[in-house]
């Protein structure tokens, strides 16, 4: 799994020019499931921002603590929403 962590901003406020990515192995195992293009990174202040015009973030029902900490989107977002809801 790749986190991304978009391009950083320095605790002056500027925007480093370097994208920055971070690869974890969380587990292997087989998916029968297509999930298409989905991707999960943490929120930054951006996000909340242009939230506000460009609603692409998947908020998940009863998981607000997930919702404010995590920045989900995906190409099939009613597809995720249905699987999540499935396994909460």
């Amino acid at each position: 799994m790749f986190i991304d962590f978009g391009y950083p901003v320095s605790s002056k406020g500027s925007q480093s020019s370097t994208h920055k990515y971070n690869f974890q192995v969380l587990g292997i195992a087989n998916c029968t499931i297509d999930l298409g293009i989905t991707y999960i990174r943490p929120e930054t202040w951006l996000d909340k921002f242009t939230g506000r015009f460009f609603d692409r973030d998947i908020d998940l029902p009863n998981t607000e603590k997930f919702n404010e900490k995590y920045y989900m989107a995906s190409d099939r977002p009613e597809f995720i929403r249905s699987i999540f809801n499935q396994l909460l």
